[in-house]
Protein backbone atom coordinates (compact mmCIF):
# COMPACT_ATOMS: atom_id res chain seq x y z
CA UNK A 1 0.00 0.00 0.00
CA UNK A 2 0.99 3.56 -0.61
CA UNK A 3 0.81 5.33 2.76
CA UNK A 4 0.59 9.10 2.62
CA UNK A 5 -0.30 12.02 4.84
CA UNK A 6 -4.02 12.30 5.41
CA UNK A 7 -6.49 14.99 6.32
CA UNK A 8 -8.64 14.93 9.43
CA UNK A 9 -11.65 14.42 7.17
CA UNK A 10 -10.07 11.30 5.65
CA UNK A 11 -9.37 10.01 9.14
CA UNK A 12 -13.01 10.63 10.08
CA UNK A 13 -14.20 8.73 6.99
CA UNK A 14 -12.05 5.72 7.86
CA UNK A 15 -13.21 5.93 11.47
CA UNK A 16 -16.86 5.83 10.37
CA UNK A 17 -16.16 2.92 8.02
CA UNK A 18 -14.57 0.77 10.73
CA UNK A 19 -17.29 1.69 13.22
CA UNK A 20 -19.92 0.49 10.76
CA UNK A 21 -18.03 -2.76 10.13
CA UNK A 22 -17.65 -3.41 13.87
CA UNK A 23 -21.26 -2.42 14.59
CA UNK A 24 -22.65 -4.92 12.09
CA UNK A 25 -20.69 -7.72 13.79
CA UNK A 26 -21.14 -6.63 17.41
CA UNK A 27 -24.53 -8.31 17.96
CA UNK A 28 -23.18 -11.63 16.63
CA UNK A 29 -20.49 -12.18 19.28
CA UNK A 30 -21.51 -14.01 22.49
CA UNK A 31 -23.10 -11.60 24.98
CA UNK A 32 -25.17 -11.60 28.15
CA UNK A 33 -28.77 -10.40 28.18
CA UNK A 34 -27.40 -6.98 29.18
CA UNK A 35 -25.18 -6.85 26.09
CA UNK A 36 -21.90 -7.44 27.90
CA UNK A 37 -19.39 -9.58 26.04
CA UNK A 38 -18.98 -13.07 27.46
CA UNK A 39 -15.40 -14.15 28.17
CA UNK A 40 -14.45 -17.00 25.84
CA UNK A 41 -12.29 -20.06 26.41
CA UNK A 42 -8.71 -18.77 26.29
CA UNK A 43 -7.20 -21.93 24.86
CA UNK A 44 -9.77 -22.21 22.08
CA UNK A 45 -9.01 -18.63 21.01
CA UNK A 46 -5.26 -19.29 21.36
CA UNK A 47 -5.50 -22.24 18.98
CA UNK A 48 -7.47 -20.24 16.40
CA UNK A 49 -5.09 -17.28 16.70
CA UNK A 50 -2.09 -19.54 16.19
CA UNK A 51 -3.37 -20.44 12.73
CA UNK A 52 -5.02 -17.10 12.02
CA UNK A 53 -2.60 -16.11 9.25
CA UNK A 54 -3.30 -19.20 7.13
CA UNK A 55 -6.24 -17.46 5.42
CA UNK A 56 -4.05 -14.64 4.12
CA UNK A 57 -0.68 -16.37 3.67
CA UNK A 58 -1.65 -17.50 0.17
CA UNK A 59 -2.05 -13.89 -0.90
CA UNK A 60 0.77 -12.54 1.27
CA UNK A 61 3.60 -15.12 1.66
CA UNK A 62 5.19 -12.99 4.40
CA UNK A 63 2.57 -14.48 6.73
CA UNK A 64 3.65 -18.08 6.21
CA UNK A 65 5.07 -19.70 9.32
CA UNK A 66 4.22 -21.29 12.65
CA UNK A 67 0.58 -22.04 13.44
CA UNK A 68 1.21 -23.17 17.02
CA UNK A 69 -1.31 -21.93 19.60
CA UNK A 70 -0.54 -18.70 21.42
CA UNK A 71 0.78 -19.45 24.90
CA UNK A 72 -1.04 -18.50 28.12
CA UNK A 73 0.93 -16.42 30.59
CA UNK A 74 -0.05 -17.83 33.97
CA UNK A 75 2.05 -16.56 36.88
CA UNK A 76 3.57 -13.75 34.82
CA UNK A 77 0.25 -12.60 33.36
CA UNK A 78 -0.89 -10.27 36.14
CA UNK A 79 2.51 -8.56 36.57
CA UNK A 80 2.62 -8.02 32.81
CA UNK A 81 -0.81 -6.36 32.82
CA UNK A 82 0.26 -4.22 35.78
CA UNK A 83 3.24 -3.05 33.71
CA UNK A 84 0.87 -1.78 31.02
CA UNK A 85 1.23 -4.60 28.48
CA UNK A 86 -1.23 -7.16 27.19
CA UNK A 87 1.14 -9.56 25.48
CA UNK A 88 4.77 -10.45 24.87
CA UNK A 89 6.90 -12.23 22.29
CA UNK A 90 9.91 -14.01 23.76
CA UNK A 91 12.36 -14.34 20.88
CA UNK A 92 14.80 -16.92 22.39
CA UNK A 93 12.00 -19.52 22.47
CA UNK A 94 9.84 -17.96 19.71
CA UNK A 95 6.83 -17.92 22.04
CA UNK A 96 3.91 -15.55 21.57
CA UNK A 97 2.25 -15.18 24.97
CA UNK A 98 -0.83 -13.39 26.31
CA UNK A 99 -2.17 -13.08 29.90
CA UNK A 100 -5.34 -14.98 30.72
CA UNK A 101 -7.05 -11.80 31.91
CA UNK A 102 -7.04 -9.73 28.73
CA UNK A 103 -10.24 -7.80 28.04
CA UNK A 104 -12.69 -9.98 26.05
CA UNK A 105 -13.18 -7.46 23.24
CA UNK A 106 -9.44 -7.28 22.57
CA UNK A 107 -8.22 -10.80 23.26
CA UNK A 108 -8.46 -12.29 19.72
CA UNK A 109 -6.67 -9.26 18.25
CA UNK A 110 -3.99 -9.29 20.96
CA UNK A 111 -3.28 -12.95 20.29
CA UNK A 112 -2.95 -12.28 16.56
CA UNK A 113 -0.64 -9.35 17.28
CA UNK A 114 1.76 -11.53 19.26
CA UNK A 115 1.53 -14.25 16.59
CA UNK A 116 2.57 -11.63 14.02
CA UNK A 117 5.81 -11.04 15.94
CA UNK A 118 6.47 -14.78 15.74
CA UNK A 119 6.27 -14.52 11.93
CA UNK A 120 9.04 -11.94 11.95
CA UNK A 121 7.10 -8.66 12.05
CA UNK A 122 9.07 -6.77 14.66
CA UNK A 123 7.48 -3.35 14.12
CA UNK A 124 4.57 -2.66 16.45
CA UNK A 125 2.60 -0.78 13.81
CA UNK A 126 3.05 -3.62 11.31
CA UNK A 127 2.13 -6.24 13.90
CA UNK A 128 -1.01 -4.25 14.75
CA UNK A 129 -2.03 -3.97 11.11
CA UNK A 130 -1.21 -7.63 10.45
CA UNK A 131 -3.38 -8.62 13.41
CA UNK A 132 -6.27 -6.61 11.96
CA UNK A 133 -5.80 -8.25 8.55
CA UNK A 134 -5.72 -11.74 10.07
CA UNK A 135 -8.64 -11.12 12.42
CA UNK A 136 -10.96 -9.65 9.82
CA UNK A 137 -10.13 -12.49 7.39
CA UNK A 138 -10.94 -15.13 10.02
CA UNK A 139 -13.82 -17.59 9.70
CA UNK A 140 -14.68 -16.88 13.35
CA UNK A 141 -16.96 -13.90 14.05
CA UNK A 142 -15.23 -13.25 17.38
CA UNK A 143 -11.98 -12.56 15.53
CA UNK A 144 -13.70 -10.59 12.77
CA UNK A 145 -15.31 -8.32 15.34
CA UNK A 146 -12.09 -7.87 17.31
CA UNK A 147 -10.26 -6.82 14.14
CA UNK A 148 -12.76 -4.18 13.09
CA UNK A 149 -13.31 -3.11 16.70
CA UNK A 150 -9.59 -2.40 17.18
CA UNK A 151 -9.36 -0.71 13.77
CA UNK A 152 -12.12 1.64 14.89
CA UNK A 153 -10.55 2.20 18.31
CA UNK A 154 -7.19 3.16 16.82
CA UNK A 155 -8.80 5.54 14.34
CA UNK A 156 -11.19 7.06 16.87
CA UNK A 157 -8.41 7.65 19.40
CA UNK A 158 -6.41 9.47 16.74
CA UNK A 159 -9.46 11.44 15.62
CA UNK A 160 -10.24 12.43 19.22
CA UNK A 161 -6.75 13.93 19.47
CA UNK A 162 -7.13 15.83 16.21
CA UNK A 163 -10.77 16.91 16.47
CA UNK A 164 -12.95 15.96 19.45
CA UNK A 165 -15.92 17.44 17.60
CA UNK A 166 -15.50 15.14 14.60
CA UNK A 167 -14.89 12.17 16.89
CA UNK A 168 -18.23 12.82 18.60
CA UNK A 169 -19.89 13.41 15.22
CA UNK A 170 -18.93 9.87 14.14
CA UNK A 171 -20.80 8.44 17.12
CA UNK A 172 -23.74 10.79 16.52
CA UNK A 173 -23.92 9.68 12.89
CA UNK A 174 -23.84 6.00 13.84
CA UNK A 175 -26.68 6.57 16.30
CA UNK A 176 -28.95 7.55 13.42
CA UNK A 177 -28.24 4.55 11.22
CA UNK A 178 -29.74 1.09 10.86
CA UNK A 179 -26.78 -0.33 12.84
CA UNK A 180 -27.23 2.03 15.80
CA UNK A 181 -27.76 -0.88 18.20
CA UNK A 182 -24.44 -2.41 17.17
CA UNK A 183 -22.69 0.96 17.52
CA UNK A 184 -23.99 1.19 21.09
CA UNK A 185 -22.50 -2.24 21.77
CA UNK A 186 -19.15 -1.07 20.38
CA UNK A 187 -19.24 1.95 22.68
CA UNK A 188 -20.17 -0.30 25.62
CA UNK A 189 -17.26 -2.64 24.81
CA UNK A 190 -14.86 0.30 24.84
CA UNK A 191 -16.08 1.37 28.25
CA UNK A 192 -15.99 -2.18 29.57
CA UNK A 193 -12.41 -2.53 28.34
CA UNK A 194 -11.48 0.71 30.12
CA UNK A 195 -13.01 -0.59 33.36
CA UNK A 196 -11.30 -3.97 32.88
CA UNK A 197 -7.82 -2.45 32.85
CA UNK A 198 -8.47 0.33 35.36
CA UNK A 199 -7.28 -1.75 38.36
CA UNK A 200 -3.89 -2.15 36.68
CA UNK A 201 -3.21 1.59 36.56
CA UNK A 202 -0.36 2.76 38.77
CA UNK A 203 3.41 3.23 39.12
CA UNK A 204 4.18 -0.23 37.75
CA UNK A 205 2.42 0.63 34.50
CA UNK A 206 4.37 3.89 34.14
CA UNK A 207 7.66 2.09 34.76
CA UNK A 208 6.72 -0.68 32.37
CA UNK A 209 5.89 1.78 29.60
CA UNK A 210 9.26 3.50 30.06
CA UNK A 211 11.05 0.15 29.84
CA UNK A 212 9.06 -0.85 26.76
CA UNK A 213 9.78 2.51 25.14
CA UNK A 214 13.51 1.91 25.54
CA UNK A 215 13.14 -1.66 24.27
CA UNK A 216 11.32 -0.57 21.10
CA UNK A 217 13.88 2.13 20.34
CA UNK A 218 16.67 -0.40 20.80
CA UNK A 219 15.18 -2.46 17.99
CA UNK A 220 14.74 0.48 15.62
CA UNK A 221 11.34 1.82 16.69
CA UNK A 222 12.50 5.43 16.86
CA UNK A 223 9.08 6.71 17.91
CA UNK A 224 8.99 4.30 20.86
CA UNK A 225 5.57 3.64 22.38
CA UNK A 226 4.04 6.19 19.99
CA UNK A 227 4.39 3.56 17.27
CA UNK A 228 1.29 1.85 18.66
CA UNK A 229 -0.84 4.62 17.18
CA UNK A 230 0.90 4.86 13.82
CA UNK A 231 -1.12 1.92 12.50
CA UNK A 232 -3.80 4.51 11.74
CA UNK A 233 -1.98 5.51 8.55
CA UNK A 234 -2.16 1.92 7.35
CA UNK A 235 -5.84 1.74 8.24
CA UNK A 236 -6.70 4.87 6.26
CA UNK A 237 -4.76 3.58 3.26
CA UNK A 238 -6.51 0.19 3.53
CA UNK A 239 -9.89 1.89 3.68
CA UNK A 240 -9.04 4.05 0.65
CA UNK A 241 -8.20 0.92 -1.36
CA UNK A 242 -11.35 -0.96 -0.36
Amino acid sequence: MDVEQYSTEQLAEACAYYLQAASLLAPEVPRTEDGEMVAQDFFELARIAGGSYANISGTYPVFEGSTAPVKALLLAGEPLLASGHVGIFFSPTAESSVPLNCAPAEMPFTMCHEAAHRLGLASEEEANFAAILASTASDDVRFQYAGYYLAFCYCHNALSDESPELAQAVYDWAGQTSFAEGANLVASDRYATYLHYLPYEGPAKETGEQVNDTYLKTFGEESGVKSYGMVVDYLIAWHNQS
